[in-house]
């Protein structure tokens, strides 16, 4: 179980990383000027892995790691 968690955890924490780089990402492109279909690649991208996050730690995915 410990194992469990421990994996949940740094998959938890790899997704808000990976959350934080791609809001970096997305300030300095829109600091650059960057086109509206390169911010709005990268706003999806984000989403997705928000999306992921979300799905992770729903208590319905929390219940299933702790049985």
């Amino acid at each position: 179980m410990t194992r469990q968690r421990n994996r949940y955890q740094q998959e938890v924490e790899r997704l808000l990383d990976q959350i934080q780089q791609q809001v970096g990402e997305l300030r300095r492109l829109k600091t650059v000027g960057a086109t509206r279909r390169a911010l709005a690649d990268r706003k999806q991208r984000l989403q997705r892995t928000r999306e992921q996050l979300a799905q992770l730690v729903a208590p319905d995915a929390q219940a299933a790691q702790a049985a």
